[in-house]
């Protein structure tokens, strides 16, 4: 079960980098940041 659960947040957190540059909500560096910032947490 606790496999799935960070499965989730790897998911959620493609999405919103991906996503976010995509949409150019984002820069690529932006969306770098926030995925090595989660990962340190």
């Amino acid at each position: 079960m606790r496999a799935t659960g960070q499965a989730w947040q790897v998911l959620i957190l493609f999405l919103l980098g991906f996503g976010g540059v995509c949409l150019g909500l984002l820069a690529p560096t932006e969306a770098a940041a926030i995925g090595a910032r989660r990962r340190r947490s």
